[in-house]
């Protein structure tokens, strides 16, 4: 039963993303199996479905994803330094801070990649490989949907009241906003060449997925008797290397996209199903406070760099 209960929450949590592109498909179908989770009144009856879904669906759905990054685009050299200052100053921070706030490692760990990378992507991608608790995985998800969400409400106030031209405008959105559908919302307002842009920075972003699961994969991993890297691991950069630099192989893209997101959003909806709300309440306001704090702290410094450097 948790396994058909998934795949219902991620076809309906598909079908909402059609109607708006703010709907994003992964975070959706946790936030409703979060819901349906609290309020059925035996969920032991899921678990077995549930553990199928993440044992199947999640290490495919990862796998996968693999093929979305993408490394070749018509993008200056420079901004591609640009861009990878600010995904290393957005991890940073934002993992200082949460530690600061008393936050576990590997919940500190999902909270930056989220941040820094593509939000629940990110953050379902990286969990497998460092062992974060399902309800981290939650937190995470939950943390950086209301930071985004705050983004494509108070964005277009920094293009009309701080002075931005609509290219740095565009480079501020897609360098921060944490998904993708957010980006095109909030950078459409620019114009077509800004949205144009905002896009391209924003997937620059995305191929920082591959080294930051690469390295927590090793760095996280320290102490551990036996190191070993997942088979998912393997299929995820060999996808992503075979998609960017085989040329027949571009197609994969297109074909992989809405199998990898249906997967992924089926093994969130497991996730959220097996997820208690007291468990989660346990932090408190912390990691999304914490959340907010290193998306204030990226505003201020990436807006100071704009007076200085020119995209």
């Amino acid at each position: 039963m948790g396994a058909a209960l998934s795949l219902l929450i991620a076809t309906v949590s598909f079908l909402l993303s059609k109607v708006h592109p703010s709907f994003d498909p992964l975070t959706v179908s946790i936030i409703f199996g979060m819901l349906l989770s609290n309020v059925l009144a035996n969920r032991e009856q899921l678990q077995k479905g549930i553990d199928i879904m993440l044992r199947f669906f999640l290490p495919v759905g990862i796998a996968l994803y693999g093929t979305q990054l993408t490394f070749g685009n018509n993008v200056a050299y420079k901004t591609w330094l640009y861009v990878i200052a600010v995904f290393v100053l957005s991890f940073a921070i934002t993992f200082f801070i949460s530690r600061l706030f008393g936050l576990p490692e590997k919940l500190a760990a999902l909270l930056s990649a989220g941040f820094a990378i593509c939000g629940a992507s990110a953050i379902i991608i990286i969990s497998p490989l460092i062992g974060a608790k399902r309800e981290d995985t939650s937190i995470s998800i939950i943390s950086i949907m209301v930071m985004g969400l705050l983004s494509v409400v108070f964005y277009p106030a920094l293009w009309a009241d701080f002075g931005l031209t609509a290219r740095e405008f565009a480079f501020f959105s897609g360098a921060t906003i944490p998904m993708l559908g957010q980006v095109k919302i909030t950078a459409r307002s620019a114009g077509a060449d800004a949205l144009s842009l905002a896009l391209a920075v924003k997937l620059m972003r995305i191929s920082m997925l591959l080294f930051l699961a690469v390295g927590m994969l090793l760095f996280m991993g320290r102490g551990e008797r036996r190191f070993y890297i997942p088979w998912f691991m393997v299929a995820f950069v060999a996808l992503a290397l075979l998609t960017n630099f085989a040329a027949p192989a571009a197609f994969l893209q297109q074909i992989c996209e809405p199998v990898s997101k249906f997967f992924l959003s089926s093994a969130l909806a497991a996730i959220g199903l097996s997820v208690d709300f007291d468990s989660i309440t346990e932090k408190g306001p912390r990691p999304l406070i914490a959340v907010l704090l290193s998306w204030l702290a990226m505003l201020f410094i990436l807006y100071a760099g704009l007076r200085f450097f020119h995209v």
